[in-house]
């Protein structure tokens, strides 16, 4: 899981460190962003590494695209940290709820999917996803 810290911040910039959780979350590359937005890769590329900071025109049409209000930038980072996880420690952490919310045990949730239970702790330590 990769973590926010201040130093990410102060290097990138708060506006850099939301756009990267938010591209995370909607599953979105650079270059699909620029190109909904009408805008280069460099461009995209200056605002993920803090290099640039849009205009509130470019802002207001990046949000757009990542169906989010421009406010969004305004935000506490912290709110978009979960975004950065990779895809198995999200999987990881879904399931880790799911089994707590049913109740049951890790040998019962795997009998019940019908895999192993090394499978089910692969799943849940995040080294496998299904």
């Amino acid at each position: 899981m990769k973590k926010i810290d201040i130093n990410d911040i102060k290097s990138h910039g708060k506006f850099a460190v939301i756009l990267r959780c938010l591209l995370s979350k909607n599953n979105i590359t650079q270059g699909e962003l620029a190109r909904a937005v009408g805008l280069s890769d460099a461009t995209i590329t200056h605002y993920i590494n803090g290099q640039f900071t849009p205009s509130q025109k470019n802002l207001e049409k990046i949000a757009k695209a990542l169906n989010e209000s421009p406010k969004v930038f305004s935000g506490d980072v912290e709110d978009y940290q979960h975004y950065l996880n990779s895809k198995e420690d999200r999987f990881s952490q879904t399931l880790n709820e799911e089994i707590k919310a049913k109740g049951i045990t890790q040998e019962q949730f795997a009998k019940d999917i019908g895999v192993s239970r090394q499978t089910v702790n692969n799943y849940l330590n995040g080294k496998q996803v299904p």
